[in-house]
């Protein structure tokens, strides 16, 4: 009986430490210090999760598609959720305990907020550690945990959103370009009409009239000799009547949509074609022609004689800037579901701020201005387009693009 009196102070000793272990434990439960216990029992050490009425809450920012940072109020990251850290592309353990300022690195909106320290939204970037800048959306709400002053940050990721937008952006562009354009040959049309009733058919009664008159000389010159002052002003004439005719038939085609007649083609061998046709020129003015097209490249689907008009359009052009001879390059490549094509001259130049795919203008002493309108309009019918970079005295680089299979054909 001594013996047991004697332990029984040591025996209390030990079960209020124990007490005061499990009021620990309990409290550290109770404030969510603690996700989980470790118990020791027949089968060893044994982990216990518990599970409080906040975890379905903790599941949802840890798997939420949005970035869930704590900070506190020296910027200092406390919590952050895998999807923060895999904006940054950094390991979690990295970014918990490092300064947020260094990701918003000259982000004026953001340095608002926190010098505010109000409840707010802003747009601005994410400034990854490899210099990449993520548009983002930030969520910003001061807050009260344990009556500590912190901050939540909710950033979402507006990549996708900032294509998506850009691409509709483009779509909308083009929208409106082709109803201007429609417009555009609407009143075209319309005047063109007027112009072959008003002058094509007059026009053509002048130019008989002219050959009757070369008729008539050449008959008389065989007589009584020939009149050179006569036989050459005819000539001119005659030649600028041709001049107009052929005017009139590119205004005709330019406030027409041209119809197409699609087959396979076959690049290459149409530059060949228009290189061939051209040589004399060429050579007349010492250009050099340089041609760069890979063996491989695919057939388009366009319409054969549309697309030469273009292409003699151009080379004709390219040959024409450079009087005092240079060098053309007539180079194509694929690209994606496209054809892309370039041709380059080291010629005069374009002068700036002159749009020469305007209908009637032209950098040329005896051009119509009317030839590079057909040509973006031929093109535009294939659903391709065309674009140049020149700079005066140096030449001039056209750059033509062609979808493999054309809109509508």
């Amino acid at each position: 009986m001594e013996e047991g009196q004697q332990n029984s102070p040591s025996e209390i000793d030990e079960l209020r430490a124990r007490l005061q272990e499990a009021e620990e434990t309990l409290r550290a439960i109770r404030s969510g210090e603690v996700d989980a216990l470790v118990i020791n029992g027949p089968e060893g050490e044994q982990v216990f999760t518990l599970r409080g009425a906040d975890h379905p809450y903790r599941v949802i920012v840890e798997e939420m598609n949005e970035g869930a940072v704590t900070l506190s109020p020296d910027g200092t990251i406390l919590y952050s959720n895998w999807r923060f850290a895999n904006l940054l592309k950094l390991p979690l353990e990295q970014v918990i305990g490092s300064s947020i300022r260094q990701y918003f690195i000259g982000e004026e909106a953001f340095d608002n907020l926190m010098r505010k320290n109000v409840r707010g939204t802003a747009e601005g970037h994410l400034q990854r550690p490899d210099g990449a800048r993520v548009p983002i959306l930030l969520s910003y709400n001061p807050v009260v945990i344990d009556d500590t002053p912190t901050v939540c940050l909710i950033v979402r990721d507006l990549t996708d959103l900032k294509h998506q937008t850009h691409l509709l952006q483009e779509e909308r562009n083009r929208s409106e370009e082709r109803i201007r354009e429609n417009q555009r040959l609407a009143v075209m049309g319309a005047t063109a009409a007027v112009l072959t009733h008003e002058i094509a058919n007059p026009l053509n009664g002048i130019s008989v009239t002219v050959q009757v008159l070369q008729r008539h000389l050449a008959e008389q010159a065989a007589r009584w000799g020939q009149d050179d002052f006569l036989f050459s002003n005819l000539a001119d004439l005659k030649t600028e009547i041709d001049r107009l005719g052929a005017l009139l038939n590119d205004f005709r085609s330019l406030a027409r949509k041209p119809q197409l007649h699609v087959t396979p083609t076959h690049l290459g061998v149409l530059v060949d074609e228009v290189l061939k046709t051209l040589s004399s020129e060429s050579k007349t003015a010492g250009v050099q022609v340089v041609k760069e097209f890979p063996a491989d490249l695919p057939l388009l689907n366009a319409d054969n004689e549309r697309l030469k008009q273009v292409l003699l359009n151009l080379v004709k052009n390219a040959i024409e800037a450079m009087p005092s001879g240079g060098k053309l390059i007539v180079r194509a490549a694929a690209e994606h579901q496209s054809i892309v094509m370039h041709v380059a001259d080291t010629g005069v130049g374009i002068p700036a701020g002159v749009d020469i795919f305007q209908p009637f203008v032209t950098t040329k002493t005896h051009g119509t201005g009317v030839g590079m309108a057909v040509v973006r309009e031929l093109l535009s019918a294939h659903g391709g387009s065309i674009s140049y970079k020149s700079k005066e005295g140096q030449g001039t680089t056209f750059e033509i693009k062609l979808p493999l299979s054309p809109e509508g054909g």
